[in-house]
């Protein structure tokens, strides 16, 4: 019933009750009224206690609170009250933070994770390329969330990253350019990191706030992936500006970038006008069904024009692209995750077929480098922001 993935190491043991649920949760209903004193802080169910714990600031309220049980009827030997110093905080998206969603920090605080997805049978995530060493070049880049020092931190490795390619490939590829269709790359968990798939974080006031809000108040959720039409409405959630909001400017657009003598070129992307700073790279793009929570993915946000020109993603359909990252998974499965082992079959067969050590692009990156420095401030990358 739980799967093995749930059931303790030990197995299950069975424990009396005193109390049935249905109990405690009519007491617990009761109980919220208890948060008008000054100084109760928390309430609810404590499910391994088979009790109602009380949160107070100063356990010499607890004489109060036990007056107000009895006043409700709830038994006094069915309430757990314990001290919380307090004061209650936000988690942000800037913070450590498990299980790990979309929208959070990534890569000592320059990038942000995009969305958790299945790929061949490999639980990962997605960001940006550009995130990684070199872009389009299998570096076997390293993500860890804030501290590249602490294991802690450690999510994973780059394994997919697909080349460049060029006009032969692909006709709308100028002569003698590099192309690509998303700015995309999947790296597998570590085992032990916590995750969820099919969530991405949102924060705290709506999209848009000022000052921009990275405080998490909850999770969307993604029910599907889709494209996006211009006039239509899409979000972002980045570690750097938070959730925001804008409308599809242009679509289809092939942007190069390295303006004004370009030599890489993304083709087929989509303008928006959401807000976003360096350090977004990677941040989920999406639109929301209704008053929901549920969500539709449609791209990874990559880039802007400056100064405050419209923003740029790839489209989910374009990253998940026979020549780019391939079909991905991105709803949540029946339960979360920590990621494991992989199958050694499976671990083999999602490697690419021409795998270059991380030291091979070294003179394409060279290269690269000395063009991102001539690009001239009226236009820039995520990866040049940081």
């Amino acid at each position: 019933m739980f799967g093995a993935g749930r059931v303790p190491r030990g197995g299950i043991r069975v424990l009396p009750a005193r109390y049935s649920f249905a109990e405690l949760r009519a007491w617990d209903d009761q109980a919220v009224s208890l948060l008008q004193i000054p100084g109760v802080v928390s309430s609810g169910i404590d499910h391994a206690a088979n009790a109602l714990r009380v949160g107070v600031q100063d356990l010499r309220l607890e004489s109060e609170v036990r007056r107000a049980l009895q006043d409700l009827g709830i038994p006094e030997e069915a309430v757990v009250i314990e001290e919380r110093a307090g004061p209650l905080v936000f988690d942000g998206l800037q913070d450590r933070e498990r299980p790990v969603e979309g929208g959070l920090n990534v890569d000592n605080n320059n990038c942000t994770l995009g969305f958790n997805a299945l790929r061949a049978g490999v639980e990962g995530f997605v960001t940006a390329s550009h995130c990684s060493t070199l872009q389009a070049v299998l570096d076997w880049h390293t993500f860890f969330q804030m501290d590249p020092v602490l294991l802690a931190d450690k999510l994973g490795s780059e394994t997919v990253d697909p080349p460049w390619f060029g006009s032969a490939t692909d006709a709308r590829c100028p002569v003698g350019a590099q192309c690509r269709l998303s700015d995309s790359d999947f790296s597998p968990y570590d085992p032990g990191v916590q995750f969820q798939r099919g969530k991405i974080e949102k924060t705290v006031g709506g999209p848009d706030p000022i000052p921009a809000n990275f405080n998490i108040a909850g999770s969307f959720r993604i029910t599907g992936t889709g494209v996006a039409l211009q006039g239509q409405t899409v979000n972002k959630v980045g570690r750097s500006t938070g959730w925001t909001q804008g409308t599809v400017t242009a679509v289809c657009v092939h942007e190069p970038l390295n303006p004004p003598s370009p030599t890489q070129f993304l083709l087929c992307q989509t303008e928006a006008n959401y807000n976003s700073a360096g350090g977004d790279s990677g941040s989920p793009v999406f639109m929301i069904e209704g008053s929901t929570d549920n969500v539709t993915l449609v791209g990874i946000h990559w880039g802007m024009w400056l100064p405050a020109g419209p923003r740029v993603f790839s489209p989910f359909g374009q990253v998940a692209g026979a020549t780019e990252l391939g079909p991905l998974t991105v709803t949540a499965p029946p339960v979360g995750g920590i990621a494991e082992l992989p199958d050694v079959a499976q671990a083999a067969a999602s490697q690419p077929a021409s795998s270059d050590p991380p030291y091979a692009p070294l003179a394409a990156g060279v290269a690269a480098a000395l063009l991102a420095g001539s690009a001239g401030a009226w236009y820039a990358r995520r990866r040049w922001l940081r």
